[in-house]
């Protein structure tokens, strides 16, 4: 217990102290560099870590947010990571103690790390990450097995598990399934069994199955969206890629920028157009933007119902 605890410190340690020095090593590197698994490197970031503001860039390298600095608290990080890790201990003996485990990291941890400025963590999903689902998961990804996997609705489905993956707060498994896309909650997976089975994936597939960013990514289609922003919130998309493929075409004279998205489905860049009406317009694809004015009619003729 003593040398995991040891070897789980060194590696938060460490971990921190290359984001501190502006270092941006990405999931894989970090699973190679202390020879452990991609889950134990996600619960690390995800789990472990997730109160510090850790990013993943577009070139999918981990990142301390802009402007963040760990100069800011009068603790090491060797002296925060031990902190962390006892706080962790309490918090997993019960629910009574995981609200006040919480607000002890907060107060003792991490006030001065935060003050004066305020990073909102984004609210994720509770996964258990040492579940013999997601053990057995984790299994079939490393080792490239085909699993069987039973839903609660009964329904069972042979696929080739990609990876464990993390939509706007939601865990899913993004699996091929007859060389399609699966990608399915974990939360409604019953239980996963574990095939004989290997599959295998080429470079270019690994390559595709890497720019998955939404649950509704797909390799069959591949979409361009042209959006028009208005100068009142072009700078919000100067400042941030919305998404990967983002790419702003021309600015205007007149403060207008014309931006394109290259998707697999609609629904990919649907949400982001929603957040930012009216400031947003829709250029092409013409099919997409008269699907999108039907879906605003039915909605406006909703509510004046």
């Amino acid at each position: 217990m003593s040398k995991e605890y040891d070897k789980i410190l060194f590696r938060l340690t460490d971990i921190l102290t290359k984001l501190a020095q502006h270092q941006v090593p990405t999931l894989n590197d970090l699973a190679k560099e202390y020879n452990v698994s991609m889950r134990t490197i996600q619960r690390d970031i995800y789990v472990r870590l997730n109160k510090f503001p850790i990013i993943v860039n577009s070139s999918k390298q981990l990142q301390f947010i802009d402007g963040f600095s760990l100069s800011r608290t009068k603790l090491s990080i060797e002296e925060m990571m031990t902190m962390t890790l006892s706080l962790e201990l309490i918090k997993n003996k019960g629910k009574e103690f995981q609200k006040a485990s919480q607000n002890l990291m907060d107060k003792i941890l991490y006030e001065k790390v935060f003050m004066p400025y305020y990073i909102k963590p984004a609210p994720s999903e509770y996964i258990d990450m040492d579940s013999s689902l997601l053990n057995a998961l984790e299994e079939a990804i490393t080792y490239a097995n085909l699993i069987k996997v039973t839903y609660k609705t009964n329904q069972e489905q042979i696929i080739a598990p990609i990876k464990i993956i993390n939509f706007d707060g939601f865990w899913y498994l993004l699996g091929k399934e007859d060389c399609e896309v699966s990608i399915n909650m974990i939360s409604t997976i019953q239980s996963v069994c574990l095939l004989e089975e290997k599959h295998t994936l080429n470079a270019y597939e690994k390559k595709l199955y890497e720019n998955a960013h939404t649950p509704f990514f797909n390799t069959k289609t591949h979409l361009s969206v042209t959006i028009k922003v208005s100068p009142r919130v072009a700078h919000y998309f100067k400042l941030k890629m919305h998404l990967p493929s983002q790419k702003i075409c021309e600015e205007t004279k007149d403060g207008y920028l014309i931006i394109s998205f290259d998707v697999t489905h609609f629904e990919e860049i649907d949400n982001l157009v929603k957040s930012w009406l009216p400031d947003v317009q829709i250029l092409a694809p013409l099919s997409y933007r008269n699907a999108f004015k039907e879906e605003l009619s039915k909605y406006i003729k909703c509510i004046n119902d």
